[in-house]
């Protein structure tokens, strides 16, 4: 990194301090630092997975369906 920037928290007031580290862990959460992401997947690769439906004898018509009351 070519530039990086340092904070004294001591600065801040208590409020400010408790901001910052709930947005910390939050960040922790919700990009897992220091734990990998298990992928079930291959990168970039969806899965679909639905419920099995019988469809036998299922009859559609396009124009029943189209049809406004």
């Amino acid at each position: 990194m070519e530039y990086s920037a340092y904070l004294n928290l001591q600065d801040f007031n208590i409020e400010a301090r408790k901001e910052l580290k709930s947005f910390i862990d939050f960040l922790v959460y919700k990009y897992k630092i220091g734990k990998e992401k298990n992928k079930d997947t291959r990168s970039g690769e969806k899965q679909f997975t639905a419920i099995s439906l019988d469809t036998k004898g299922f009859k559609f018509s396009r124009d029943e369906a189209n049809e406004r009351s």
